[in-house]
């Protein structure tokens, strides 16, 4: 988390964006790239709505030696970078189906990930995840939603939502986790509503805290935070 905070404050990463990309960019939650692309494989997709620098940067991070999953940047809407992701999982699906049921349970399901500026309805990509339980995973971001909303947006599908406070890094871990097993095993996608949460507190000294409450922070080092 702390190498993709710095890069954040990079004046050349940020030289070489649009006005909207560098928007995005001090937007994007560090504490979930850092769950997600610690636990994806390199058979996994991401796509990312516009670029996203920090996306490349945890894949070098995570990936240095081994070749990382693979980035789809796009300048598109949030529902089209969203129908495109499904687009993508539907095709593993389909690869899927051919294989013998020995071939299938020997090996973890790729999954596509769509990380999204903003949680739009995404109706027909949600139709798309529930008939053929797709092995896709939308992240999504903005502040909360009342519980009113919440409550519709979950009547309507039956795909998971799971909202979380997207500066709390060990509550992240936990979701994306719980959201990529599922994926995973072919049990469906999910949608991770990073949200902002009013008062939060920064990603990097809540995670400080909860090492410290383990005694794990002396051992590991602030300069280790986020990279392990």
């Amino acid at each position: 988390m702390q190498h993709l905070a710095a890069e954040k404050r990079n004046a050349e990463v940020r030289a070489t964006l649009s006005r909207a990309d560098r928007a995005a960019l001090q937007d994007e939650p560090e504490a979930v790239l850092a769950a997600l692309f610690s636990q994806l494989h390199r058979r996994d997709a991401v796509v990312t709505q516009g670029a996203n620098p920090l996306a490349q940067t945890a894949v070098d991070a995570w990936f240095a030696h081994t070749g990382g999953p693979t980035l789809h940047p796009l300048q598109a809407s949030a529902e089209a970078c969203a129908a495109i992701a499904a687009g993508m999982a539907l095709r593993i699906h389909d690869k899927a189906v051919v294989l013998s049921e020995a071939e299938t349970e020997r090996r973890a399901q790729p999954v596509v990930v769509a990380l999204l500026r903003g949680f739009p309805p995404l109706v027909s990509v949600l139709q798309l995840i529930e008939q053929h339980e797709l092995a896709l995973v939308l992240v999504t971001s903005g502040e909360p939603e009342s519980r009113a909303d919440a409550q519709r947006r979950q009547m309507s599908t039956g795909v998971p939502v799971m909202p979380v406070d997207r500066t709390d890094g060990v509550a992240v871990c936990r979701v994306v986790q719980e959201c990529l097993l599922r994926a995973r095993n072919g049990w469906g996608g999910a949608i991770i509503h990073a949200a902002h949460v009013p008062g939060a507190q920064n990603p990097l000294a809540l995670m400080r805290q909860h090492l410290q409450k383990r005694g794990l922070f002396d051992a590991v080092g602030v300069d280790q935070i986020g990279h392990g």
